[in-house]
């Protein structure tokens, strides 16, 4: 009996301890990401629950998303993935999601525009010389 009891605590304990962790890295992931809105006053931030808390690279990631207004007043939601320091509890990071894939996908448009402006070797032999 004694041996269940102790069992329950330990598992009480820890589960705790977590929670707390989490609510910790929630918080000063939420507080990281209100420092890059334009409008941090209108902004609604996902509960702790539909957060994603992981463990990588040596650092606690927390994503979360934002409903906040843009320059034009439109709420707009946006995702952030926020690193967290596992010894110091600061930010090393904090991605816009959406923005990293816009950033990647003008990435991708400069280097198709750079591909189509090269020519094959294949078509530039076949084709015949101008006279």
């Amino acid at each position: 009996m004694k041996l269940i009891l102790l069992a329950t605590i330990c598992l009480l304990v820890v589960s705790l301890t977590s929670c707390s962790q989490k609510r910790k890295d929630f918080d000063t992931a939420k507080t990281a990401v209100a420092q890059e809105l334009r409008s941090p006053n209108s902004a609604r931030f996902c509960s702790i629950d539909q957060a994603e808390f992981s463990t990588r690279n040596s650092g606690r990631m927390v994503k979360l998303w934002v409903d906040n207004r843009n320059l034009a007043g439109v709420l707009v939601r946006t995702h952030f993935e926020v690193t967290i320091d596992p010894k110091s509890g600061l930010v090393k990071a904090a991605t816009c999601l959406e923005c990293a894939a816009d950033d990647e996908k003008q990435k991708l448009n400069e280097a198709m525009a750079e591909l189509q402006g090269l020519t094959s070797p294949t078509k530039a032999s076949a084709s015949p010389a101008p006279q």
